[in-house]
């Protein structure tokens, strides 16, 4: 977890979410990634409004040249089976709709919990590097 879990949660829907800057938005959308991530799983995330921030997740991750993490993704889109949805009500529709779709994303939970635990840490060091920015930011 983040040293700065509750900076986060008292910032985030009144201060972050709020802000349309670059850090700001990826540290929602590496937060909420974390969070889902941490008590549930990649289907599970998809089927929540916190997966609509996954193409900021993916920029920030371009951004900090964090391969391992775009390599996830990239591997949770080809169980998926096309590019994610960046709404919940599509992603949904297509996962409700695909029986290949909820396969695919249920063997990939399964294939993937050791990997979540070697991938989670190394996200959750990113976000404390982004809070830190920020909080040196003379805004915060």
């Amino acid at each position: 977890m983040t040293k700065y879990g509750d900076w986060i949660r008292e910032n985030l829907t009144r201060r972050l979410a709020a802000r349309d800057d670059e850090l700001s938005k990826s540290i929602v959308a590496l937060y909420l990634l974390c969070m889902e991530l941490t008590v549930s799983s990649p289907a599970v995330y998809l089927d929540r409004n916190s997966a609509d921030h996954l193409p900021q997740v993916v920029r920030c991750f371009r951004t900090h040249g964090f391969q391992e993490g775009l390599d996830w993704i990239a591997s949770l889109e080809a169980a998926y089976g096309m590019p994610i949805h960046p709404d919940m009500d599509a992603r949904v529709d297509h996962i409700m709709g695909s029986s290949e779709a909820q396969r695919q994303l249920e063997a990939f939970n399964d294939r993937n919990v050791t990997k979540l635990r070697t991938l989670l840490p190394a996200v959750w060091a990113l976000l404390d590097v982004l809070v830190e920015q920020k909080l040196a930011e003379s805004r915060y």
